[in-house]
């Protein structure tokens, strides 16, 4: 049996959670993959956001990037969030940004909105952009005039906009049929703003007629999916071939079209009959949908003698079918958005909505928007139609649609998706254990199916605790991997499931089971299982195991796995277990002359990290005689060879690395020793420092390390050096490979004097391993500086920071803030903005730039400083009074 999956993707939910956790100032991809998320989730997704935009502690880019994503996504549903935030927002580019977003919505709530706000922010800054935004609603031209405006469309989209604004305030009941004939025959962009501008026409009963208008797009929708359907397989005929499969299709769907009509206009066309063409009289009465309108074009064709124009009304309408099927689509798609927001509201039954939502899902009509909020709207408990999603014979579909259910994160959806684990198609089936695995009803329904005894259910059972990482099944997997009743194979899946999940808790019970006697299947799932852990325990033991194993595929694996613990000089293989690895190398050579192995070891040396030259030199000699023998042979390759010869080298260079290290490290010493202060000295000895580390075979004792981390902690925290010198100390921390580099250079990139140097510690990060997220991020709070001058908030603050478990210092005064800050630097200060000496701006900056504090969090009363934008390490400010559930989700953040 194949192993389980390695890596479980993230559900929709969770890719837009994570990419909304992970948001950095500067990243260009952010945009483009929220508005893919967006696409994906629909009103699904608007929780998370709005509850972002509304949290004044939220990154201005990131509010920034939401804000900008509305017009594109402008659901109704967006005005209770906008107008949340807008009520509280004191940045005024980011007050004027979320107007536009909720102007841009043309909507009588965002209209209403507006007007809420202007009498609520009543400063002139506040009023100058609300009536800003309030003028695009006045009307300027009559009706008709907007009307016009709203029915170019795509042809001018900015005009149709304004014009949609307009008739927001200018439409009422008396202009119904006016609205509805303009819905029909604009094109998508119009139909988008008009049906806005329908659903909420006062004094009409709106729901009635928006559910009537969806009704009749459905069935356009479905009439022309029949005649794409219908057509598609006329393309490649004869001409005359085409003829009959058309009179058949009419006298299906058109009642005019009796057998004695059609023979009669078989007679006129097909055998070339003098007799009269039928009347075409009451066909022209049936010319209602895209299907029977074609089938009476096709027959008037035929009857007036107009072959040409038949086959050319054929090849014509399969050529516009698609971009008429795209426009049906976006249609359905802003008549679900409504309908859906209407039945949400209540002022539509879900009894009247779901069954055309159900016939257009059923039939694959509309787009992303009906499908979503078909699954938003489905009871968790109608078991008819969670069957029919199951039922659907399309896989993608059945995947979207566990997708959408499961965005909904509702644990009375349980029972559906255990049925949907039992899909035929493997990523179904795993799509719907991921979604279970969100669910708080999950795991104990999968431990009921674990302690079944039924080795499918059981299987099922180990594959979700795998998939959606329970750790809270670890002990249960140890103790099912230790009976002697357990199934092989299960017990392989077991021993797959306890490696992915990773917790060190299992090496022992791991290192239990593996031995020689095992099934090989199982040997292999042990050792791996053992390597994904990584943990020194797993490699040592997995060392000490391989005297009792034989197969040389498991001891190749045993190596690796022993290998990948050890991952670098800083992280070495102890020296006391050189001779054991060196007899597990030997055995994975012995008896395999030409064979795979010897490949696989070589391979696998490639990580062997350990202070022992004399080793390298030995596994060296040993593979280049292996290499001599293997030349001789008529089978042996060149691409082998070279993998063989690229192992030689590598370890013949640690090896002379390794003898020439003590000579080379006391050098490296001696030039950080001899590094003066001042004077023109310093970069010739930098100079040489970088041409030592940028060997790249050089090796780092802790000796070496250490000091060269006390050198660069000292250096990258001078502020008297120029470009020029944090330069190449930026490159000789890029080029040294040592992790414990990476926190000095962050210090200097969050401090960095100018973008020059900001740049490369940006660069040396880079080169370290970190990413341009994990630069961005912010670095976890572990240490608080509270300065509270009001003593009742100060104990209010100090008790909610206590539960937290930071190390929390209380300063009432800037002396006591003083005097810890100068014992102790922290990771963040929690400060008012002003206290009884006045401004307390400068007095922090001035603790950030002496690098007394990593980040600040504003703990104010006072809104008369101004808004404080664009600093990235001011995380957040909260307004007196707040929840302390807020603070604790600040940090949290």
């Amino acid at each position: 049996m194949s192993s389980l999956a390695r890596f479980a993707p993230p559900t929709q939910l969770d890719a837009l959670r994570a990419l909304l956790a992970g948001y950095f100032d500067g990243d260009k991809t952010f945009q483009t993959q929220l508005e893919r998320s967006l696409q994906e989730l629909q009103q699904l997704a608007l929780p998370e956001l709005g509850q972002l935009l509304v949290r004044n502690t939220t990154p201005a880019g990131l509010r920034r990037s939401i804000l900008q994503a509305v017009p594109g996504f402008d659901w109704p549903e967006w005005d209770t969030p906008l107008i949340a935030m807008l009520q509280h927002e004191e940045d005024p580019a980011l007050f004027e940004e979320g107007c536009a977003a909720l102007g841009a919505l043309a909507t009588r709530g965002a209209l209403s909105g507006l007007e809420r706000l202007k009498s609520l922010r009543r400063d002139p800054d506040h009023q100058a952009i609300l009536e800003h935004e309030l003028e695009q609603y006045l009307p300027q031209e009559a009706f008709d005039a907007c009307l016009e405006a709203v029915r170019l469309g795509r042809a001018n989209p900015k005009r149709a906009q304004q014009g949609a604004r307009r008739l927001v305030l200018l439409a009422t009941p008396e202009h119904l049929e006016a609205l509805q004939e303009a819905f029909r025959e604009g094109d998508a962009v119009a139909g988008h703003w008009l049906i806005r501008i329908l659903a909420f026409l006062p004094g009409v009963e709106a729901e009635r007629l928006v559910l009537e208008l969806f009704q009749q797009q459905l069935s356009a929708a479905d009439e022309a999916r029949q005649l794409r359907d219908f057509l598609a397989p006329l393309e490649p005929l004869p001409e005359k071939a085409r003829r009959e499969p058309v009179l058949a299709q009419a006298e299906a769907r058109l009642l005019a079209c009796t057998p004695a009509w059609l023979n009669e206009l078989r007679e006129a066309t097909t055998h070339g009959s003098r007799s009269p063409a039928p009347d075409l009289t009451a066909l022209q009465e049936e010319a209602a949908g895209p299907l029977r309108t074609f089938l009476v074009t096709a027959l008037t064709c035929l009857a007036q003698g107009r072959a040409l124009g038949f086959h050319a009304l054929i090849r014509d309408t399969l050529a516009t079918l698609p971009g008429r099927l795209l426009e049906d689509a976006r249609r359905l798609d802003d008549l679900a958005g409504i309908l859906a927001a209407k039945a949400e509201a209540r002022l539509l039954s879900l009894e009247q909505v779901l069954p055309p939502f159900e016939q257009a899902f059923q039939a694959n009509l509309g787009g992303t928007v009906l499908r979503i909020a078909y699954l938003r709207l489905l009871p968790c408990t109608d078991q008819e139609r969670l069957d029919r999603i199951l039922a659907e014979p399309d896989p993608t579909r059945r995947t979207q649609a566990i997708e959408g259910l499961g965005a909904r994160e509702d644990d009375r959806l349980t029972p559906f998706f255990f049925k949907a684990m039992n899909d035929p198609v493997k990523e179904v089936a795993q799509c719907a254990i991921r979604q279970l695995g969100k669910l708080a009803s999950g795991f104990p329904g999968m431990m009921e199916l674990f302690r079944s005894g039924q080795t499918d259910r059981v299987r099922e059972a180990i594959h979700f605790f795998s998939e959606n990482q329970q750790q809270a099944a670890v002990k249960p997997l140890m103790g099912f991997l230790a009976s002697d009743a357990a199934d092989d194979e299960l017990q392989v899946d077991a021993a797959h499931a306890l490696g992915h999940l990773g917790d060190p808790v299992a090496t022992r019970s791991l290192l239990a089971q593996l031995h020689g006697g095992k099934p090989l299947a199982l040997q292999m799932a042990l050792v791996e299982a053992l390597s994904r852990l990584g943990t020194t325990e797993a490699a040592l033991g997995l060392l000490k195991r391989s005297e009792d194993l034989r197969l040389p595929e498991v001891l190749l694996g045993t190596l690796k796995g022993v290998l990948a613990a050890f991952p670098s000089f800083e992280q070495p293989l102890p020296a006391a277990q050189v001779p054991d690895l060196e007899r597990l190398v030997q055995r994975c050579c012995e008896g395999r002359e030409g064979s795979g192995y010897w490949l696989g070891t070589a391979a696998a040396l490639d990580g062997l990290y350990v202070f022992e030259p004399k080793l390298y030199q030995r596994l060296a000699d040993a593979f280049t005689q292996f290499l001599v023998d293997m030349r001789q042979k008529s089978n042996w390759d060149r691409a082998s060879h070279d993998l063989i010869q690229g192992t030689i080298r590598t370890l013949s260079r640690r090896a002379a690395s390794l003898t020439s290290l003590e000579d080379r490290e006391q050098a490296i010493l001696a030039s950080l020793a001899s590094l003066s202060e001042t004077g023109t000295r310093r970069m010739p000895v930098l100079l040489r420092l970088y041409e030592a580390l940028s060997d790249p075979e050089h090796v780092f004792t802790e000796a070496s390390s250490q000091a060269l981390l006390a050198f660069f902690a000292k250096e990258l925290v001078r502020e008297d050096l120029d470009f020029e010198e944090m330069d190449l100390l930026c490159r000789i921390a890029e080029h040294s490979g040592q992790s414990a580099m990476i926190e000095p250079l962050e210090d200097l990139y969050a401090h960095a004097p100018n973008p020059g140097v900001q740049a490369c510690a940006r660069k040396a990060l880079l080169a370290l391993g970190l990413t341009e997220g994990d630069i961005q991020r912010r670095k976890p709070i572990r240490t608080i500086l509270l300065f509270e001058p009001n003593a009742f908030f100060r104990g209010r603050l100090l008790s909610a920071l206590e539960s937290s478990g930071r190390t929390v210092a209380v300063a009432a005064t800037r002396l006591e803030a003083q005097a810890l800050l100068a014992e102790q630097s922290v990771d963040l200060i929690i400060s008012e903005i002003h206290d009884d000496r006045g401004d307390l701006w400068p007095w922090l900056r001035g603790k950030w730039q002496h690098r007394r504090c990593r980040y600040l969090l504003l703990s104010t009363s006072r809104h008369d400083h101004g808004p404080l934008t664009g600093i990235p390490w001011l995380i957040g400010t909260l307004y007196k009074p707040f929840p302390m559930e807020e603070l604790l989700r600040v940090l949290a953040d």
